[in-house]
């Protein structure tokens, strides 16, 4: 995954997705800080593992996702 840097107050992540080791695709998403600026916050750092919980650092650069 990555995080886009943009002059827009929304950030927007891409990830690159892949199916059996192939690539596949990216998938691109807007997250919306200006509607919801502490999801927004929590979903991005767990995305980039830069999420802690009891100074733990939690989440992952690659996930797997079962259902769209």
């Amino acid at each position: 995954m990555v995080v886009a840097n943009s002059s827009s107050v929304n950030p927007k992540v891409f990830f690159d997705v892949s199916f059996v080791n192939q690539e596949v695709g990216c998938m691109k998403m807007e997250l919306f800080a200006d509607i919801v600026p502490k999801t927004t916050k929590n979903f991005r750092q767990f995305c980039t593992r830069d999420f802690r919980t009891d100074g733990v650092l939690i989440g992952d650069k690659v996930s797997t996702f079962h259902v769209v």
